[in-house]
């Protein structure tokens, strides 16, 4: 697993976002069973976000970063380190969280989606993610 170091200057600006949310509308688009993407600040704020299906980002942005953090501090804890993947599966479909610096990236599949390649297009997204200028 590799970290991503990402820094939001000045709590991010509007270039970054719309770069970031042209990223993951590349991403929905190209990796199919993806209902949506999310990228979240740690206080459950959307910082940027692509659907394919109707959702609500703010509830989806409140709930990634929740679990991260609770992840993070279970992790802490039981002295597991900080959490590198969160994998959900639901009953209709799947819920993929990443650490991506001062953000989190969280991903909602369809049932059926492919894991591997929804897992490796993720971590080719959060690389490009990790190279935008914040």
């Amino acid at each position: 697993y590799r970290a991503y170091n990402i820094r939001l200057i000045g709590g991010g600006n509007m270039i970054g976002v719309d770069k970031v949310t042209q990223r993951l509308k590349e991403f929905a688009e190209q990796t199919e069973g993806v209902r949506g993407v999310v990228v979240s600040t740690l206080e459950g704020l959307p910082f940027a976000y692509h659907s394919t299906t109707a959702f609500d980002p703010d509830l989806i942005s409140a709930v990634i970063s929740s679990i991260f953090l609770l992840a993070r501090k279970s992790g802490k804890s039981s002295e597991l380190g900080d959490p590198k993947e969160i994998t959900i599966h639901l009953e209709d479909g799947s819920l993929y969280i990443f650490p991506l610096g001062e953000l989190v990236l969280g991903i909602l599949t369809l049932p059926g989606a492919m894991t591997g390649m929804v897992l490796v297009s993720a971590r080719k997204m959060l690389g490009d993610i990790a190279k935008m200028d914040l």
